[in-house]
Formats: C-alpha cells, sequence, structure tokens
C-alpha cells in the first residue's frame, strides 16, 4: 500500500513539473524561441565552402567573446549553411572552426575566425535573417619580420602586420578601443596607419587591455562605413594586453566586404559549362587576389555580377562555372558588387568589340586572358 502511495505521488509531481519543463536545446542556454525566427547563412573561406564550423551568437561584447555565447549553432555541413532560432533581441555573430574539434577556446594557428560586418544585429519580427560569414585561417606573423626600432619611454606598445589574401596591406588604419561601447564604429582611442610592409605601430599607450580592429576603405578614408570590397577585420584575439616597457606583436588577416557572403556560392558550383584561363596586369604578370566575372547584359551593369570565380592566387589562374550555354560579358576586378572606385584594378574581355564571349553547353572556353588596370581618379 505504501508503494503503491509512493508511486502515486510521484506520477501527480511528473505531470505537474516534468512536463512544463522542455529539455534543454543544443547550441546554448535553453529559452523559448518563437518558431520561424532568427537568422540563417553560409561560413566560406576564401571563397570555399567551410563544413563543421560553428556559429556564435552573444548579446554583448563581453571579455573579447571569451565567455560562454548565448546560441551556438549545429555544425556546418558540406554546403557551409547554418540555421540558427533566435528571439527578438540584438546580437553579435562570429562564426569559428578549431582543428582539434572543439567548439570554445582560444584560436590558434590553423583555426579560423570570422567576425560578422555587419554587427550588431536586430531581430525583430518573424522570419531568417541572412548573415552570411567570411572566415580567416589564424597564422603566426612569419619568420623574417624585421621591425622598426622605436623606443618605449615608459609606455606600452603594439605593433603588427596587416594581411589579405596572404599579402601586407598598404594604408590600412588600425583602430584601438578601450571597451565595445560603440560597437567598435564610433572614435578610437589611437589610430595608427600601415606601411608599405602592412605594419603598424603604436608605442604611447597606458599598459592595460585593446580592441584591435583594422579597415581599409576603397576610398582612403580613415572613417566612415565599409563599402562592399573594402578590408576589414576585428582581431580575434582582442582584447590585447599592452605591458610596460615592451611591444606585443600581432598578426591581422582582413576579409573583403562581400554583399552576400554565402549567397554566391551558387556561382562556384562546378558545371560543365565553364572559362578559364588568366589575370594578369598590362606587363602580363599574373595577379594574385582578383575575380573573374560575366554579365548577361552587354551594359555590364555595376550591380553584382551573377556569376564570378573564386579570387586567383599567385599563378593568376581562374576557373568560371556558368549553368548553361549563351552569350556572357567578361571582366575581371579585385573587388565585387557596386560601381569600381578609383585605384581599384579592373578590365574587360577584349576579343571582341562588345566583350562578350560564347559558348555552348558543356563548352569550356580555356587560356582566356583578361588585362586589368587600375581605375583613373587618384
Amino acid at each position: 500500500m505504501k508503494r503503491l502511495l509512493a508511486t502515486l505521488i510521484s506520477l501527480t509531481i511528473l505531470l505537474i513539473t516534468g512536463c512544463a519543463s522542455p529539455p534543454p536545446r543544443k547550441g546554448g542556454t535553453f529559452r523559448a524561441v518563437p518558431k520561424g525566427m532568427g537568422i540563417e547563412g553560409r561560413v566560406v573561406s576564401d571563397g570555399d565552402l567551410l563544413e563543421n564550423a560553428y556559429v556564435y551568437v552573444y548579446r554583448e561584447v563581453k571579455d573579447g567573446f571569451r565567455t560562454r555565447p548565448f546560441r551556438i549553432s549545429e555544425p556546418t555541413g558540406s554546403d557551409g549553411g547554418y540555421r540558427l532560432d533566435l528571439p527578438p533581441g540584438r546580437y553579435y555573430v562570429l562564426a569559428r572552426k578549431y582543428q582539434s574539434g572543439k567548439k570554445l577556446g582560444p584560436l590558434k594557428p590553423g583555426d579560423y575566425y570570422g567576425y560578422y560586418g555587419g554587427n550588431p544585429i536586430g531581430i525583430r519580427e518573424p522570419g531568417f535573417l541572412w548573415v552570411g560569414l567570411n572566415t580567416v585561417k589564424e597564422a603566426d606573423i612569419p619568420p623574417g619580420v624585421t621591425w622598426q626600432e622605436i623606443p618605449l619611454d615608459s609606455a606600452a606598445g603594439l605593433r603588427g602586420v596587416v594581411y589579405y589574401n596572404r599579402r601586407p596591406v598598404e594604408n590600412a588604419y588600425v583602430y584601438l578601443y578601450l571597451d565595445e561601447s560603440g560597437n567598435f564604429k564610433g572614435e578610437a582611442f589611437q589610430v595608427a596607419r600601415t606601411n608599405k610592409q602592412g605594419q603598424f605601430y603604436f608605442y604611447t599607450l597606458p599598459e592595460g587591455y585593446y580592441y584591435v580592429v583594422a579597415r581599409r576603405r576603397k576610398s582612403g578614408q580613415p572613417a566612415g562605413p565599409v563599402q562592399v570590397g573594402d578590408l576589414y577585420a576585428y582581431y580575434g584575439g582582442s582584447p590585447v594586453f599592452a605591458a610596460l616597457d615592451e611591444f606585443t606583436s600581432l598578426r591581422i588577416d582582413c576579409i573583403s566586404k562581400a554583399a552576400e557572403i554565402g549567397r554566391e556560392s551558387l556561382a562556384f558550383e562546378v558545371t560543365t559549362t565553364k572559362i578559364e584561363g588568366r589575370i594578369v596586369d598590362k606587363k602580363g604578370k599574373p595577379l594574385s587576389g582578383l575575380y573573374a566575372f560575366v554579365y548577361l547584359d552587354k551594359n555590364m551593369s555595376h550591380g553584382r555580377p551573377p556569376y564570378l570565380s573564386k579570387e586567383t592566387q599567385q599563378d593568376g589562374r581562374f576557373i568560371l562555372y556558368l549553368p548553361a550555354g549563351g552569350t556572357y560579358f567578361l571582366g575581371a576586378r579585385d573587388a565585387y558588387g557596386d560601381a569600381p572606385g578609383p585605384g581599384e584594378l579592373y578590365g574587360r574581355y577584349e576579343e571582341t568589340p562588345d566583350h562578350s564571349i560564347v559558348l555552348e553547353t558543356n563548352e569550356t572556353k580555356k587560356n582566356i586572358t583578361l588585362v586589368v588596370e587600375p581605375i583613373l581618379g587618384y
């Protein structure tokens, strides 16, 4: 009788409490989320879809995103895609992929990291906001870098090299922020500019922690919104501690802001209709870090082209995959989206008067050369 009574009491407690407590969700602290609301997108690196990466969502910047995030996505699949339910609110979004397979921890060489350039985002209504994330692979400063001899007179120092596509970036601005209150977009505590070797120096700092951000705008200006084609980076090791009477050395790898990172992945889908060739300068030297692209109309409007190649490497070679045969209008540039600006490398296919190239379905056009040169205006 006692056993029966205990069983009935247990069942009563279970009915009252157990059914009201849903199981915890994967990817962060449980909280009820309206269905059909949140973010989705793809994670890429150098134009390649990044598998087994995680997307992290934070309510605030605290200790450089080293605390536990509000949400963590499931690992991305072979298409680099993710979807994450979120309640209404304001968030910071970033992506990481640890070579060790971990989900959290300090970044090491070989890990991938990407900070969403549109942070913070706002989720206010049903539907999924597209948040594509471009990542860079963490790496050490290459051996052989020679630093300028700069004395530190009872001050702390930070120095480093800014890279894009593994090349030093000249005339980038590096900003130090004391905290995250302005979302790293307001007035910085100090600003430095990179030299021809991509190096920057801060040598009058109080000892303390600093958030480090780098930007290079096509306009050449130190301030203003980052536009498509501009370079930017949030240093993943922020906040960095600068100690008195010594330099702390950093490597900062930038990404190029794209219109909608990840939506262009269909443009990289391998097909049997394609254009292959090289992008070179006027002297015939192969160029890295450029894109071949096609438009469907001869005006070659300055909106985002429907098909483009991945970034060229040192040999300047590109493959541009197309869905079917037809007439395409072909060119190359070192950014994509919006009108090309002064100083940008740009060129169009010159073997036909209207820059067109005609392909049959399943045909490959080989040995195409695209010559680019800086647009006048500086």
